[in-house]
């Protein structure tokens, strides 16, 4: 059984927060759910504030500190967090049957089990997207909370348990999901290829095909 992920990252140049304490690394864990909507509701936030702002999450730095970062110490942070979910996929594709028939549920093995009150959630069962569900998210605004609200219809679990899945959980279960409205046709374009290998610019900048390399 996989466990949460975390991962210690030597800072290139350490950072300091307001109170004068410093930081030479910092130790991240990997995003749930729960934290993208978190970040999200902070609506007035532009692309690079949200990244501060989840970094000092998943960190438990103050974000006053988490803002000094380096960009370079950032990218190889958020360069992690995508090869988490990029390998995630990549064992679901390697398991999958093409010529299986698509069946109107799937269970998915948890990389990284869900801790709830009755013990540890270790599997989640997903049902085929049908219009009930679609409208079951209407009421949120947040693409995490519409995310939340659609698993919990899909699986029957409630939305806090839901909010404590692992990104790279919900990226493997949206992949399957997407088979349903694109008729199977989920080939990455060139573009989402290059984010799973690391090349996607922090939030809230251009992407390096658009501006100068590092």
């Amino acid at each position: 059984m996989t466990t949460s992920a975390s991962k210690v990252f030597n800072l290139a140049v350490p950072i300091t927060d307001d109170a004068g304490s410093t930081w030479t690394s910092i130790t991240l864990r990997e995003p749930t759910l729960r934290d993208q909507a978190a970040v999200q509701r902070r609506t007035s936030a532009t692309g690079t504030e949200q990244t501060a702002q989840l970094l000092s999450i998943l960190s438990g730095v103050p974000e006053s500190a988490v803002r000094r970062l380096k960009t370079r110490d950032a990218r190889r942070m958020q360069k992690w967090e995508r090869l988490l979910v990029a390998d995630a996929i990549e064992k679901d594709v390697a398991a999958d049957d093409p010529t299986a028939d698509l069946a109107p549920y799937r269970t998915f093995v948890l990389a990284s089990p869900i801790q709830t009150d009755t013990g540890a959630l270790t599997e989640i069962t997903v049902r085929e997207p049908d219009l009930e569900a679609g409208i079951a998210i209407e009421k949120f605004k947040t693409t995490a909370e519409q995310t939340a609200a659609m698993l919990s219809a899909l699986s029957g679990h409630p939305i806090p348990v839901v909010m404590r899945l692992a990104a790279r959980d919900v990226a493997r279960i949206e992949r399957w999901l997407s088979f349903f409205s694109t008729d199977g046709e989920d080939s990455p374009s060139e573009e989402e290829k290059n984010n799973a290998s690391g090349e996607a610019a922090p939030a809230g900048e251009t992407s390096p095909s658009s501006s100068p390399g590092n």
